[in-house]
């Protein structure tokens, strides 16, 4: 069974909604009243696990990479 070990957590900008991942998981983009704003991620390809209480939660995109990195366990 697959364990999460750790994620990257970023913090939702105020008056901003997640709206998805684009450039292949590098860049979380985020809408708001007339307004996209965008955040590039570290480097790598990321994808969404969660969105809760204002936070993101992301996993590298690629089970190898995040079991090899330590992000998961397999």
């Amino acid at each position: 069974m697959t364990r999460i070990i750790k994620t990257l957590a970023i913090d939702v900008p105020e008056g901003l909604d997640v709206i998805s991942t684009i450039e292949d998981g590098e860049i979380i983009l985020f809408g708001g009243e007339d307004c996209l704003k965008y955040l590039r991620l570290p480097k790598g390809q990321w994808k969404i696990l969660s969105v809760e209480d204002d936070v993101i939660q992301l996993l590298p995109e690629s089970k190898e990479v995040a079991i090899k990195d330590g992000w998961i366990s397999d």
